[in-house]
């Protein structure tokens, strides 16, 4: 008896052979059959990753006039949000560096008294004329030191925020650097209060007192919190009356002179 030929048994998912749906000459395309990839999730099951086509999205950096028409806090605001702010195409150098040195110059202090103030105001006073230098440094460390006086801060001594424009500012601020230049803060600190502060200003007695206090033959104690040892200070000179000797280095060749008060 002749065998018959078992039937074929047909195979599941099958991928279809190159014939199906192919012209001759032609080749299949077989991206339809690939499988997407794979990524592991935590516990070692897969599952497919979706591919997602992202578009660039074009970065909106503010320019000079943009930035020096912010007030400070605003401009503080920008540069925490936009990290590469420095990197503005329309920047020149001068430009991102005189940016970069307000930056500097608003920490904490300074922005609780001048946030409100417009970049462009610190501009003027860093940048005058467009030439930055020694000028500008003492304009910055005025501002700084005004600031921390009159903010919470109240170093070196506190002061009343009263200053009615940023030029004016500048000056109280200068006075301040220059005592804290010439006394120890400690001192400034505990012995000398905003009316004495005010009337050493006033009375142009300023330069007077630091070469008082550098260059007395004994050096004078500025210690007594209420105020009243620079007062007593303050009201010989508008007495007449010469505080203590300066000790004074005599110039070779001159005759004996003392240093003018």
């Amino acid at each position: 008896m002749p065998f018959k030929e078992a039937p074929k048994q047909q195979t599941k998912n099958r991928l279809p052979s190159a014939s199906v749906n192919q012209q001759e000459g032609s080749q299949l395309d077989i991206s339809q059959f690939q499988p997407p990839p794979l990524q592991f999730w935590a516990g070692g099951a897969l599952s497919p990753v979706l591919q997602r086509n992202a578009t660039p999205s074009t970065v909106a950096y503010q320019g000079f006039d943009q930035i020096s028409a912010l007030t400070l806090s605003d401009f503080k605001a920008y540069c925490r949000r936009q990290a590469d702010w420095q990197s503005a195409p329309s920047f020149t150098d001068d430009q991102r560096t005189l940016l970069r040195e307000i930056l500097m110059l608003v920490n904490e202090d300074v922005e609780t008294i001048l946030g409100t103030t417009r970049v462009s105001e610190i501009v003027t006073q860093l940048d005058a004329e467009g030439v930055r230098g020694e000028l500008a440094d003492e304009r910055a460390t005025a501002i700084r030191d005004y600031c921390s006086a009159a903010s919470s801060t109240e170093l070196p001594f506190k002061i009343t925020h009263s200053a009615s424009t940023l030029s004016n500012l500048i000056i109280v601020g200068r006075a301040i650097s220059m005592l804290k230049e010439a006394f120890p803060v400690y001192v400034l600190r505990s012995a000398l209060k905003e009316p004495e502060f005010n009337l050493l200003r006033s009375q142009n007695y300023l330069q007077a007192v630091i070469d008082y206090y550098q260059n007395a033959e004994q050096r004078p104690i500025f210690q007594a919190t209420n105020g009243s040892d620079f007062e007593s200070y303050i009201y010989l000179r508008q007495s007449g009356e010469k505080p203590a000797r300066l000790r004074w280095h005599q110039p070779e060749g001159e005759g004996q002179k003392l240093p003018p008060l």
